[in-house]
């Protein structure tokens, strides 16, 4: 009798345990995810002596208006909304001169907000320490979910770079951010 009674509660475990799995394979085919591109953009720092900017910690920012249609990439999807939406990686390098390295920042940090003025703001990445000679820098991603961001009409992104101020900039200096979006959908 007890032979029996495990063997009977055995199955109903198995059988339990592969409606389960059933259910979550259901539940994956409801589900997109998606890596979205950053459109690349550029922030221009002219000729400056950083050393003659006393008090100021946060020199050069650089901040721009975000239009994203979260409906269109739901739809293009066959989705009905965003689950998730986080940065998977964001980079500031310089594009000219080709040789300028990045030893005129001494950090940098990447901020999201629904307001044009940043009265309230979201870090969502920064800089760790790099190698000052190197002329583009991986910022450390937060894990933070941008979603609600995604689904304003409009939201804000700034860049703040703390300059180095043993260093001088010699000529016009053009960077890049550059980076891409993980989006989950159901």
């Amino acid at each position: 009798m007890r032979g029996i009674r495990k063997t009977i509660g055995n199955l109903v475990i198995f059988a339990l345990a592969l409606t389960a799995l059933t259910s979550c394979e259901e539940l994956s085919q409801d589900v997109s995810q998606v890596t979205v591109k950053v459109p690349m953009d550029r922030i221009v720092f002219s000729p400056l002596n950083t050393r003659d900017v006393k008090g100021v910690d946060q020199v050069g920012y650089y901040q721009k208006e975000i239009n994203f249609d979260a409906d269109s990439l739901l739809e293009a999807n066959g989705m009905k909304f965003l689950e998730t939406a986080e940065l998977k990686n964001l980079f500031l390098g310089v594009l000219e001169p080709a040789d300028q390295s990045l030893a005129f920042l001494s950090s940098a940090r990447v901020s999201i907000s629904r307001f044009e003025d940043f009265h309230h703001e979201l870090v969502v990445a920064e800089t760790e320490s790099y190698n000052v000679s190197e002329n583009e820098i991986k910022f450390m991603i937060h894990e933070v979910d941008v979603r609600s961001y995604l689904k304003s009409d409009v939201f804000y992104v700034r860049v703040y770079c703390d300059l180095n101020n043993s260093t001088q900039i010699e000529e016009t200096t053009t960077l890049y951010v550059d980076g891409t979006l993980r989006v989950v959908m159901e």
